[in-house]
């Protein structure tokens, strides 16, 4: 099964928009786990997006880290 990168990317991008937040009532581990999740969906994009830009916009956003 191949997916392709613009199909992950569409994936990630919904999955940031339906992630789950805590709020400040919450466990804080629970809001430690939530922030750490949202982390590595942000992530997740950025490297999948970085593959789809021009050179120089790839580059920009590798300095911005």
């Amino acid at each position: 099964m191949t997916t392709s990168k613009k199909e992950l990317l569409v994936d990630m991008i919904a999955a940031a928009r339906s992630f789950r937040f805590c709020g400040p009532s919450d466990d804080l581990e629970e809001q430690t786990v939530a922030t750490t999740g949202y982390r590595y969906v942000l992530v997740q994009i950025k490297r999948l997006a970085m593959r789809l830009l021009p050179e120089a916009e790839a580059a920009r956003w590798r300095r911005s880290t």
